[in-house]
């Protein structure tokens, strides 16, 4: 198998040129299309929301903790106790 190392389209200042005219093409159409996604795109809005407690945590008591408001505790915390902790 042989490569010609002639090109069918042209000089090369020919094939840079045309080129450079699909790139700046390219470039212009992709910057409308980034323009269009940011215009139609919604805003969002965030706050924190903090709802002050002061719970204590008592041996062997869980403590439930709702998350997302939903009436339903989602987590627990809890105090175990595991022993005194004296190893011999």
């Amino acid at each position: 198998m042989s490569y010609s190392k002639t090109t069918t389209l042209g000089s090369a200042s020919a094939v840079n040129a045309k080129l450079n005219q699909r790139l700046a093409t390219y470039v212009t159409a992709a910057s409308a299309a980034g323009v269009a996604m940011l215009a139609v795109a919604p805003s969002a809005e965030a706050k924190i929301v903090y709802t002050p407690a002061n719970q204590r945590l008592v041996i062997h008591d869980s403590v439930p903790l709702d998350i997302n408001g939903d009436g339903i505790p989602d987590i627990a915390f809890a105090w175990r106790d595991l022993g005194s902790g004296n190893f011999i």
